[in-house]
């Protein structure tokens, strides 16, 4: 079972790689938004969340929408079919637990945002990457995952979830 993908395999992971800079922008305006994710035994109260469109139909979270215009439009115009798509912020010296995500065709997409040096990363079966600013990373979350951020900073990507 692959674990990550190719993201040439996804034309639009580069548009959305090209446009980080202003994405991190939208996210800097909503920061203050941010909730905790809700399954907190994942997590002791370090991973905050700001969701645009809901899993798993990807309809619009119109207020949400409406506040990161420039997100929004980019995945109404590049992605076929989205699920979640959110902010995820994992605080500084936190971690979430190994779990699986949620049945069906979906693959994720994260997009590094706010991604500080030192020890940050997700590790996807027994394969992990370590997220970079301006990066795209495309893996498959129904495998048992887990995300670490050993620094002093908190660490911000985009989620998509998007059915290839």
């Amino acid at each position: 079972m692959r674990t990550f993908y190719d993201t040439n395999d996804f034309p639009f992971t580069k548009v959305f790689a090209d446009n980080w800079k202003t994405i991190r922008d939208e996210y800097n305006h909503i920061s203050e938004f941010m909730t905790q994710w809700y399954e907190k035994d994942l997590h002791n109260n370090n991973w905050d969340v700001f969701g645009l469109f809901e899993w798993p139909n990807g309809n619009s979270v119109d207020n949400h929408c409406r506040m990161c215009p420039t997100t929004t439009k980019l995945v109404k115009e590049n992605i076929r079919q989205n699920g979640a798509v959110g902010f995820s912020r994992l605080h500084a010296n936190s971690s979430i637990s190994p779990h699986c995500g949620y049945n069906g065709e979906f693959l994720r997409m994260h997009l590094g945002l706010i991604v500080p040096d030192g020890d940050v990363g997700i590790r996807v079966g027994d394969d992990s990457y370590r997220w970079k600013n301006g990066e795209v990373v495309v893996f498959d979350d129904r495998i048992m995952h887990a995300a670490w951020n050993n620094t002093n900073q908190d660490r911000v990507v985009l989620i998509v979830d998007f059915i290839p």
